[in-house]
């Protein structure tokens, strides 16, 4: 199958499709005037809707349309469809909304009790205690703001009823999802949908949520109308949900003892979901975990909240919670090493070789000491980190030159899969036939991968048959996986590839004993035993996990207070690495996704690019200095890749611009303003 993008897609005499978004974040909708709906344009409300009126995901719902009430700015109000895009445009402009917007929004900076959707805590030992005799506590708060609200490529979704199946055509990593929400909502079984997904890469969450949404709408358009429908953006409106990234407070107090050594810490979290919230328990335990960190510390409370507010719902980022939460615990380590006068690397190897991770899991290996060494010694960083501190002590003066470097470090680690057992744990299947000819097919759930991972499954299994990959096929089955999450996850793409190679195998060891055609079928299931309780945030949370360190090194014009990239090292242990060239480009694409995050967008132009004339992002990053490797484990079965780096790199970043400009930073994004109004108020003081 054809992997084109969602605004490529089309039937003969299809319908388009456009939701009219409210322009107000919280009211109710006094009166609605609409046009007259001339041939061949359509309109629905949701009185309209035959089944459900919510998108419901464990037990999390959200409206498809808003009813009689807005809850966030971008709220679907209603559908219009006509022939053509521009007798869309003219009709929206016939639609008159009367507003009633007097209430009180609903604020992250100072919630209410009652705006609180879910609160998760992690407590071990006596915090109390070992705050009564600490030697030194050392406070920090850290902050994300929401700097990017936009998608990295076309989204969209096509409708068209065959044989009496509804076709969906859909960007999505989460194809299973869209098909319960559009049997829910047209109140439909599900043998009645077939979903096939389009490329839905690149991404950086939007393509989690929201082609659920828009695909329930474009089949309601299919079904009311009889005819294919398709809604599509190649540059998404702003408004829309699942665009905007989470903000996230966390507020840290670690006590110390004489040594410096870490006795007890307490944390208070929140993070804003939005209107509506779905994974809300999901992200939440993720964002605990990325705040505990890697350092077992005996006497922890760490309480995060989930934040309802009167913005649209947020989309969910690779990772879910635990960048921000990573983010927050790699800072306050950095924060912590330059009070007590020590190398922040050799803080980190300090405690790298314990076996239990803060959640109390323990693990036969861990591999963070290996990565850290590594990034340190490509870099330099220890020899770097104490002569930039120098450098600080002598500083340039604002407005006239001089140099502000700066290097940063951070370590810890991801994973795979939900931390709580998905519903029904239905297993994963791949099937391989190898037939008369010497043709090969693979059967697998295959349609929500990009291209490049079957082309991996094809290269990987002719690597281990002695065929040309070429003359392989991928043959994608269309029905539902379970209930096992989106692809970001991690676990459905590298369980099924190691499912593959399983298949294969089987095969290669039949293939002159028994007579052709051979077929070999693999299941996975999730292992049932418990060895982790989310409810007490105990035990290991991630059937396997992905260990990173990086190095982050970076310059900062003292005219323009831009900072620019002076190099980049990635060390990353993700088991057996089938494909290091597939590897290193995702490790990539998410710094550069990071890069935007970390600067509102702002392009980080090294003075290579500036002196060459680039000033593309994706060519840009060519001049970084990028260092990646991989420890790699043959007899290890493969982790998810793409959650690691952007983990890290904010962190990184903001500690090497900390140590550039000599002041503590605790805000994303940086931006040349925001380190002109710290200096300011440090000349000030």
């Amino acid at each position: 199958m054809s992997m084109g993008f969602a605004d490529d897609l089309s039937e003969p005499g299809m319908l388009y499709l456009r939701p009219i978004l409210s322009t107000i974040p919280k009211g109710n909708i006094a009166s609605i005037r609409y046009p007259d709906q001339a041939p061949g344009l359509f309109l629905y409300k949701e009185s309209d809707i035959p089944g459900t009126k919510s998108m419901e995901i464990y037990g999390e719902q959200m409206p498809v349309l808003s009813g009689s009430e807005v809850h966030y700015e971008g709220e679907a109000i209603c559908l219009i469809l006509g022939e053509a895009p521009e007798v869309l445009e003219e009709a929206e402009k016939q639609i008159i909304i009367d507003y009633e917007s007097n209430y009180t929004l609903d604020d992250f900076d100072h919630p209410r009790q009652e705006q609180f959707y879910e609160e998760t805590i992690l407590k071990r030992g006596s915090m109390e205690k070992a705050f009564a005799a600490a030697h030194q506590i050392v406070e920090g708060e850290y902050l994300q703001q929401d700097p990017i609200r936009d998608a990295m490529a076309p989204i969209g979704a096509l409708a068209v009823e065959k044989e009496g199946v509804l076709e969906i055509k859909v960007s999505s990593l989460w194809p299973e999802q869209v098909k319960k929400s559009v049997s829910e909502v047209l109140d439909i079984p599900q043998t009645m949908i077939r979903i096939k997904p389009v490329n839905p890469f690149p991404t950086d969450g939007e393509k989690i949520m929201l082609p659920s949404l828009i695909a329930v709408w474009a089949a309601l358009g299919c079904r009311f109308t009889g005819r294919a429908v398709k809604v599509a953006w190649d540059v998404p409106p702003a408004p829309l949900p699942f665009l905007r990234s989470p903000r996230s407070r966390i507020a840290f107090q670690t006590a110390l003892d004489e040594k410096g050594n870490v006795v007890g810490e307490n944390i208070d979290a929140s993070i804003d979901l939005g209107a509506f919230s779905f994974l809300s328990k999901e992200m939440l335990a993720r964002l605990v975990i990325g705040i505990a960190g890697s350092r077992y510390t005996p006497n922890t409370l760490i309480r995060a909240r989930g934040v309802k507010t009167s913005l649209s719902p947020t989309r969910l980022r690779c990772g879910f919670g635990i960048i921000p939460g990573l983010f927050s615990r790699e800072v306050h380590e950095a924060r912590i090493a330059q009070l007590l006068g020590k190398d922040p690397a050799d803080r980190k190897l300090e405690a790298a070789d314990k076996k239990r991770i803060p959640t109390g899991g323990s693990l036969k290996k861990r591999s963070d000491r290996l990565l850290i060494e590594q990034v340190c010694s490509a870099s330099d960083f220890h020899r770097k980190h104490a002569a930039y501190q120098l450098m600080k002590k002598r500083p340039a003066i604002p407005g006239r030159g001089g140099i502000f470097r700066g290097i940063g470090i951070a370590s810890g680690f991801t994973g795979d899969g939900f931390t709580a057992k998905p519903a029904g744990r239905e297993p994963w299947s791949v099937s391989v036939l190898l037939d008369k000819n010497d043709k090969l097919t693979i059967q697998t759930r295959a349609g929500a991968f990009p291209g490049s991972v079957k082309a991996l499954w094809k290269h990987r299994a002719g690597e281990i048959l002695g065929i040309n990959p070429e003359l392989i096929d991928i043959d994608p089955i269309w029905q539902d996986l379970g209930g096992n999450g989106p692809l970001v996850c991690g676990q459905r793409l590298s369980v099924t590839t190691a499912l593959v190679e399983q298949c294969c195998n089987a095969i290669k060891r039949q293939r002159f004993n028994v007579p052709l055609p051979i077929n070999v079928r693999k299941n996975f299931r999730a292992p049932s035993q418990a060895v982790w309780d989310r409810e007490k945030l105990k035990g290991t949370p991630f059937h396997r996990l992905t260990w990173g360190a990086m190095v982050v090194e970076v310059d900062l014009d003292p005219f323009s207070w831009q900072p620019s990239i002076r190099g980049i090292w990635c060390a990353i242990d993700c088991g057996n690495v089938y494909d290091r060239k597939e590897a290193s480009s995702a490790v990539r694409t998410a710094i550069t996704r990071s890069l935007r995050r970390c600067t509102n967008g702002d392009l980080l132009i090294s003075r290579r690019a500036r002196e060459a004339g680039i000033f593309e992002e994706t060519e840009q990053l060519s001049m970084y200095p990028i260092e990646i490797s991989f420890f790699e484990n043959k007899t290890a079965q493969p982790s998810g890749v793409a959650q690691i780096p952007g983990a890290l790199f904010p962190s990184a970043f903001v500690s090497a611009v900390s140590q550039a400009t000599g002041i503590y930073l605790d805000t994303l994004p940086i931006t040349p303003e925001l380190i002109h109004s710290f200096m300011a108020k440090r000349e000030e003081e």
